[in-house]
């Protein structure tokens, strides 16, 4: 199937059939400490996840015990070659047809713009897609699904940073890569936001910065009082350009904001650290979000996800690992809709 054969990727709060994960293999970690904390992570990640829909853990077979004793028998571990525990990124995104039939975008991931040695998980999206028997399209851009946010409703969110960047998308202009992602998604309106460049892995995914409550409401993260320059710079830009949008379908974009953890009480780089509780996850009947040990930021975060979704359970689960590693829930999941 050819782009522009009417593809549309739903909400991530629409149902879902499932929730893909990724177990964490050695080669994708630099010491033995954040493999084992990023085990635990993942592991706590799914088993949350498990009590609200089916879950399948994508693991190597050398992983494969390590990742039974940790996980819930109610997880469904399939074999495969995979290093990266990052499913957002490595995996497909789930698209559907004019007929509603559920199709599977590669985005060529790249290592968010060849920042390490490639291995095994540029091919892990079309491994994914040929197990489950859906169909594969090739995106004409090089992305990642961190780096995309819709509102099921024609609108999509992103940051200029992680796209409109030549380690992804050398010599493409932002209104070609405007057109290729409306017609890969279904979009009819592109928000852009500035984003930073070079002061994360990511250069600054969309899913660690302004997510979608609903069509006309965004949910926005405020750096701490202390933050540096260049992040209170991209905060205010992306405040002022989603203050005067208006969406897809010309509804004012409302803006609401939360604040992230206190970083002065978590060791870490900080090119690699993130304490942004916009990383979670909607799943059926529930809303999985990270908590840190920041017990004033944390109980705000879950008082803030009870308010905008009174008809989801709220789940917090602690990570003490993947925030070191630059990533949180929704990094490490891909949600499959129901077809």
């Amino acid at each position: 199937m050819a782009l522009g054969s009417d593809l549309c990727m739903p909400r991530e709060g629409a149902p879902h059939s499932k929730v893909l994960t990724a177990w964490p293999d050695q080669v994708s970690q630099k010491n033995l400490r954040d493999l084992n904390g990023a085990e635990l992570d993942v592991a706590a990640i799914a088993n949350a996840i498990v009590h609200f829909e089916p879950v399948t853990l994508l693991c190597r077979p050398r992983n494969v015990a390590k990742a039974k004793a940790l996980v819930s028998p109610l997880v469904d571990i399939h074999e495969m070659e995979i290093d990266e525990l990052w499913i957002r990124d490595t995996g497909p995104i789930y698209v559907k047809n004019s007929e509603g039939k559920l199709v599977g975008l590669d985005v060529n991931f790249n290592y968010w713009g060849s920042k390490y040695k490639g291995t095994v998980d540029s091919t892990v999206a079309r491994a994914i897609l040929a197990k489950d028997g859906i169909e594969r399209v090739q995106a004409p851009f090089v992305t990642e699904g961190g780096a995309i946010e819709v509102d099921g409703d024609g609108t999509l969110l992103l940051t200029e940073s992680s796209i409109v960047n030549d380690n992804r998308n050398p010599g493409v202009t932002k209104q070609e890569l405007e057109q290729q992602l409306k017609a890969a998604l279904g979009i009819q309106k592109v928000i852009w936001i500035r984003g930073i460049k070079d002061q994360d892995i990511t250069d600054c995914h969309i899913d660690g910065t302004a997510r979608f409550v609903s069509p006309g409401k965004v949910l926005l993260t405020s750096p701490p009082a202390d933050a540096e320059m260049v992040f209170v710079q991209a905060y205010e830009n992306a405040k002022q350009v989603l203050s005067a949008e208006t969406d897809a379908r010309g509804r004012k974009i409302e803006v609401l904001e939360l604040g992230e953890a206190d970083p002065a009480l978590f060791d870490g780089d900080p090119y690699e650290t993130t304490l942004t509780y916009l990383n979670y996850l909607l799943v059926n009947g529930g809303v999985v979000i990270p908590e840190f040990g920041d017990d004033a930021a944390d109980a705000a975060a879950v008082k803030m996800f009870q308010g905008l979704f009174p008809d989801r359970i709220v789940v917090p689960v602690r990570l003490n690992t993947l925030r070191r590693l630059g990533g949180g829930i929704h990094c490490a999941t891909q949600q499959q809709p129901t077809a």
